[in-house]
């Protein structure tokens, strides 16, 4: 039995469509375990008779990851050439209006304010910390880096931070202003080149090679978010975080939850997104490279603290954290839609399906938490076709029209 969407039109802003070339593509085993043996087809992205991406789901491990995807290589050219290409864009355009910014009058002391926030007089501490490292960050961090000044209360040892994946340097900057000693990875140039105009000791290096972040070594704690998902090697390169630790020293790391924090219909089609972690999966993949976990959180993320250590008899191993029917909420019910033209709208939170014909709604999901809609909302017009009672994996994705089997990326 299976589940045949047919899909007709796509309209997703923020996001571009390739077509590799066949011969780009490779498959691969479950990452955490290395067996296919336990593993199903989740969904594919199908047209003229070949396939592009295909999800599987490893029952042993509850960990989803595409099987049949672009080869390591290709993602290295993919970011190096094309990811964040507005993010250059912007950069450049704003070092031209910052230089003419300048010769305004009192501009030169408002820029030295804007580099360092703590200059900011009459802002209390919390208010100058960047939104996710006040209210992701330091939360779970408590009692480990940071104290509450009532129960928790911060490791003295914890000086030297280091982010993976920094971006434009936000959390390093919150977490300089506290008074930490912060370094940063980054792989795009032009990002890093934004980090040292604020003053941050940001090195350029690609992600799956940390080589040159061990003449800084050790670290009292690494993190990254939002970073192990895009990882082809997520093995490797959690073997090349441990190394970068001192013993007793913490891994934070955040990704995307995959039931909450991304759509089906995105993780089957987005590229980047090589994995969707469950709280089984990230814990046994952290396990096999000597990091204890001991905290989680689950919301639209998943947040795991580990400390660099060795595995005690009872290390928690989760169980039953993420199923494959838990991604079929947005077709579950759908049964009287078979063969209408339906039209999915979604954002990172909020899903919709509705009817073609007369525009009444028939399916809307229900958050847990309270979630502002996103502008350029994503859009899918397709039909539906059930093999057997209801819809089960896998999902074909149906491009009749198309040349090739699409892609998404940023």
């Amino acid at each position: 039995m299976a589940l045949h969407v047919k899909v007709k039109r796509v309209s997703i802003p923020g996001r571009m469509v390739v077509h590799p070339e066949p011969h780009a593509y490779c498959q691969v085993p479950c990452p955490i375990c290395g067996k296919e043996d336990e593993s199903i087809l989740l969904s594919d992205i199908r047209s003229r008779g070949r396939t592009s991406l295909e999800s599987a789901y490893c029952r042993r491990c509850e960990h989803r990851y595409f099987r049949k995807l672009p080869s390591a290589e290709w993602y290295q050219s993919f970011y190096r050439q094309n990811w964040d290409v507005a993010g250059r864009q912007s950069l450049a355009q704003g070092g031209a209006l910052r230089r003419a910014a300048r010769r305004l009058p009192g501009a030169r002391k408002l820029w030295r304010v804007l580099r360092n926030p703590a200059a900011a007089v009459g802002l209390r501490p919390e208010a100058r910390l960047d939104p996710r490292t006040r209210f992701q960050l330091i939360p779970l961090l408590q009692g480990i880096v940071f104290g509450d000044g009532s129960y928790f209360l911060p490791q003295p040892r914890m000086k030297k931070i280091l982010e993976v994946g920094c971006g434009f340097g936000m959390n390093l900057l919150s977490l300089r202003h506290l008074g930490f000693d912060v370094w940063g990875v980054e792989a795009s140039a032009h990002r890093v080149k934004a980090c040292r105009q604020l003053g941050l000791n940001v090195m350029e290096c690609e992600i799956t090679n940390l080589a040159p972040t061990q003449s800084q070594a050790p670290f009292d704690l690494v993190f990254s978010a939002h970073v192990l998902e895009h990882i082809f090697d997520i093995s490797e390169h959690i073997r090349q975080l441990a190394a970068l630790i001192r013993p007793d020293g913490y891994l934070y790391i955040q990704v995307p939850h995959p039931t909450v924090g991304e759509r089906l219909v995105d993780q089957c089609h987005f590229a980047p997104h090589i994995h969707g972690f469950s709280p089984r999966s990230l814990a046994l993949l952290l396990l096999q490279h000597g990091l204890v976990p001991v905290r989680t959180q689950i919301d639209n993320n998943l947040q795991m603290v580990a400390r660099r250590s060795e595995p005690e008899k009872h290390t928690l191993l989760y169980e039953q954290t993420f199923q494959p029917r838990d991604l079929f909420e947005v077709f579950n019910g759908l049964g009287a839609e078979q063969r209408r033209d339906l039209r999915l709208v979604w954002d990172q939170a909020h899903i919709r399906i509705q009817r073609m014909s007369d525009g009444q709604p028939v399916y809307t999901r229900k958050l847990n938490f309270n979630v502002v809609e996103l502008p350029g909302l994503q859009e899918m017009d397709f039909s539906l076709e059930y093999e057997g009672d209801g819809p089960s994996f896998p999902i074909h994705f149906d491009y009749a029209n198309g040349p090739e089997p699409p892609v998404w990326v940023k």
